[in-house]
């Protein structure tokens, strides 16, 4: 999908930005992240699907990679 087609601008963007809206999302932090996660899966994978399995390696690990940074400075010294 690309930004400039009609898929995109017309039903795609619409969607994902009106239910980003929803009071019952907005009020969910973690519903809104998890919300915005399956949009960014979906754009991606509209174009090229055997590539969401690598996407979601990337995600998983960057989220892992963050939760061991947290805890303390020598230990996000040591990861970063």
């Amino acid at each position: 999908m690309v930004v400039t087609s009609s898929v995109f601008l017309f039903v795609f963007w619409p969607v994902c930005v009106a239910v980003d809206y929803l009071p019952a999302v907005r009020k969910r932090r973690r519903a809104r992240l998890w919300w915005l996660l399956v949009c960014s899966y979906v754009f991606y994978g509209w174009w090229r699907a055997d590539f969401l399995g690598l996407i979601a390696l990337v995600s998983v690990a960057s989220y892992l990679v963050g939760r061991a940074v947290e805890p303390s400075r020598r230990r996000r010294t040591l990861w970063l």
